[in-house]
């Protein structure tokens, strides 16, 4: 029997979020091994299908869950629109919670972290931000560079009533934060976002957030690359943490609370340059996906 969508073989997966950001997870290892393999193989192609949230399950993205030889589990993560993503800050908790255990290693993308059970809630050590152009990847040489750089996060300009200049930097994955005076809600973000995912000096497209700094916390709307706006962002709430602290608005080393649409979340930049992230996961359901045809 041949594991494909024209004789319809169910895929198992189950359902979970963190703060809105909702991925549907498929543990490979638990698959036939032909069937494992052709989920693999075709999961850009699988990802656009199961998350259409009017013909499939609905969801921002797809995680695989693979062998690793270096930590206790793989992500391999795909976006809405089928593309791959490197990491996901809201799915790290996610897999945490699902693995149920105090401590677990998570290889990405970008590189491998930590993530532990504190209570009810799941912590993940997301690493140090990267500000190196290259890294981001940003270049640099057709943006309009107001500063930054080296040891902090790059400064451009920015054309959007309200919106005067950005920071960029990635976690992982290449972001672009905005901080702003007004509502983060009354803003058109995908006019803000589209043009800049666009963009010649991001070559591999960027998450924008937009950020307001409010009643001693930071609100932050977020549209991420490969699926548009979402009700959180993991990495894109630590890269704001770390925007707010280069732009004198936060100082290092204190948690700072970060509201989204979906929740809220506590980053800690730390002295030493590394981001801990805390927050909630839940598993919302399971079941079995039929390929279409």
């Amino acid at each position: 029997m041949r594991h494909s969508p024209e004789n319809g073989t169910a895929i198992p997966f189950w359902k979970m979020e963190g703060c809105g950001n909702d991925y549907l997870y498929v543990e490979l290892t638990t698959l036939a091994p032909e069937l494992g393999r052709w989920v693999e193989q075709n999961a850009a192609a699988l990802a656009p299908d199961m998350t259409d949230r009017n013909f499939g399950v609905g969801g921002d993205g797809l995680v695989l869950l693979a062998k690793d030889p270096t930590a206790d589990v793989r992500m391999v993560m795909y976006n809405a629109d089928g593309s791959r993503g490197a990491t996901c800050g809201n799915a790290l908790r996610c897999i945490a919670m699902h693995m149920g255990r105090d401590r677990v290693t998570i290889a990405t993308d970008s590189g491998q972290v930590v993530a532990r059970l504190v209570g009810e809630l799941a912590e993940v050590e997301m690493g140090a931000p990267i500000f190196e152009a290259a890294a981001i990847p940003f270049v640099p040489a057709v943006a309009d560079v107001r500063g930054g750089g080296g040891d902090t996060p790059w400064r451009i300009g920015m054309t959007l009533e309200g919106v005067q200049e950005g920071y960029v930097l990635s976690m992982g994955n290449p972001h672009c934060i905005a901080f702003v005076d007004d509502d983060p809600q009354t803003i058109d973000l995908p006019a803000l976002a589209r043009p800049l995912q666009a963009a010649p000096f991001f070559p591999d497209s960027c998450n924008v957030e937009i950020v307001r700094a409010v009643d001693g916390l930071l609100e932050q709307r977020t549209y991420e690359r490969g699926t548009g706006e979402t009700l959180a962002c993991g990495s894109g709430a630590c890269a704001v943490a770390v925007a707010a602290v280069h732009s004198g608005l936060r100082p290092h080393g204190t948690p700072i609370q970060i509201r989204l649409a979906g929740g809220s979340l506590t980053i800690t930049y730390r002295t030493d340059g590394s981001l801990v992230m805390r927050g909630p996961a839940r598993r919302v359901f399971e079941g079995s996906y039929r390929a279409r045809r």
